[in-house]
């Protein structure tokens, strides 16, 4: 058992080494954020981009806070499978483990949504909504959906890349700009973007290593290019 132990820490370590770009850019982030946190009053990250309405920001997070919707999603685990099925299949698990996670976690915590928040502080009018997106209210604020699964999907996806250097950081950067949008949008306060980013990254760290064991399984590598040659 200790030698079976032993062995996942040593994978673990080999996997953290092997894309150290991407989690120190991530420690960067996860810091100056927190330290963030520690300073500002809550809400006050969102009436700050207030000033940035009816700006180019306004397509640019719109834009980013679809890069975890469904429809993308769905299309990146598509071009997936002409890859490899086991990484495919881990995107998949990836999501739905994010799925369940948010849900339980919002039912348990039920934080409410900023416009309720400066609401009950009848200051909703500070609050300026970016044109065409209806503000979400409610008590399941914590953590951000979105965050998680852009970083459990972007996390694995840099995990999965053999270009370490490059697509590291370009798989950093939608991951980060979703977790941004949610406050940009109104929807979410810096808290719950951070624990989303930090379960998003745990989620991808752990469905990568589990999947990685499959590597040795000629069936889990195969893709459905492999799979349309065999029928020709």
């Amino acid at each position: 058992m200790t030698t079976q132990k032993q062995k996942k820490r040593k994978t673990l370590g080999q996997v953290i080494r092997a894309n150290r770009l991407y989690f120190l850019s991530y420690f960067l982030a996860l810091t100056m954020s927190t330290i963030g946190l520690t300073q500002i009053t809550q809400g006050n990250e969102n009436l700050y981009f207030v000033a940035f309405r009816g700006s180019i920001w306004d397509t640019v997070f719109k834009l980013a806070t679809q890069l975890a919707e469904p429809t993308i999603l769905a299309i990146i685990i598509f071009f997936l499978l002409f890859r490899s099925y086991r990484n495919a299949v881990s995107l998949l698990t990836a999501l739905l483990i994010s799925l369940t996670a948010t849900s339980l976690a919002k039912l348990f915590f039920r934080h409410i949504r900023p416009v309720l928040y400066f609401d009950r502080l009848h200051r909703l009018e500070e609050l300026v909504p970016v044109e065409g997106v209806h503000l979400l209210t409610g008590d399941t604020s914590f953590p951000s959906g979105h965050t998680m699964a852009a970083f459990a999907a972007y996390t694995l996806l840099a995990l999965q890349s053999k270009q370490k250097k490059y697509l590291a950081v370009l798989f950093f950067i939608p991951a980060v700009s979703v977790g941004l949008s949610r406050i940009y949008l109104g929807q979410h306060f810096l808290k719950d973007v951070i624990a989303g980013s930090i379960s998003g990254v745990l989620i991808g760290l752990v469905v990568y290593i589990f999947f990685e064991r499959l590597a040795d399984h000629p069936k889990w590598n195969g893709n459905l290019t492999h799979a349309f040659a065999k029928k020709r």
